[in-house]
C-alpha cells in the first residue's frame, strides 16, 4: 500500500510538473504572437517566414506532447486509485 502511495505522490508531482511546463509555454507562445503583431509582415524575408512556420509546427508537436503525457499520467494515477481502493476491500 505504501509503495502504491508513494508512485501515487510521484505522479501527482509529474503532473504538477507537467502544468507549470504548459503555463510557461504558454506564456512563450503568448509572447511570440505578440513579437510577430509588433514586426512589419510585408517586410518579412522568406527566411524569417519559414523559421516562424517551423515555429508553428514545433508548437503543435509540443501541445500535442503535452496532451499525451498529461493523459497517461491521469490513466496511470486513475489505476492506482483503483488499485488502492482494491487493496482496502
Amino acid at each position: 500500500m505504501k509503495e502504491l502511495e508513494n508512485e501515487k505522490e510521484f505522479i501527482k508531482d509529474k503532473l504538477r510538473r507537467l502544468n507549470n511546463f504548459k503555463m510557461e509555454y504558454e506564456e512563450y507562445i503568448r509572447k511570440e504572437k505578440e513579437l510577430k503583431r509588433n514586426i512589419d509582415h510585408g517586410k518579412f524575408d522568406m527566411k524569417i517566414q519559414g523559421f516562424y512556420e517551423l515555429l508553428e509546427e514545433e508548437s503543435k508537436n509540443i501541445n500535442t506532447m503535452i496532451l499525451d503525457d498529461e493523459e497517461n499520467l491521469q490513466t496511470s494515477l486513475k489505476y492506482i486509485n483503483n488499485k488502492m481502493e482494491n487493496e482496502k476491500k
